[in-house]
């Protein structure tokens, strides 16, 4: 019986934590591509991060609302958690292609 209990609050946690940290990895590398290539096309730094944390709100908004609407865990898990590494790493290629 401990065993059960265990596992509902494992899958529990994991419901809550996929669209929550998730959903904030997914902005990270959301904010950091958005504003790298905001600079890239020719937007000042300051006008660039502005309009990166500005869209970041409605980012989070959504991946959260669509973490908590999914059935499956994993698949919030995969879009989210690696989605943001990929923009992350995208933004990184991108800050070595401008500099």
């Amino acid at each position: 019986m401990p065993l059960e209990r265990w596992r509902h609050w494992v899958a529990l946690a994991s419901r809550f934590g996929a669209p929550i940290v998730g959903g904030y990895v997914f902005t990270y590398g959301f904010v950091a591509f958005a504003a790298l290539a905001g600079l890239w096309l020719g937007l000042s730094f300051t006008e660039s991060k502005t309009l990166a944390w500005m869209l970041s709100l409605v980012v989070y908004l959504v991946a959260i609302l669509w973490g908590f609407a999914a059935r499956s865990v994993t698949v919030v898990w995969l879009v989210l958690a690696g989605g943001g590494i990929a923009m992350s790493f995208a933004a990184w290629a991108l800050s070595r292609e401008i500099i």
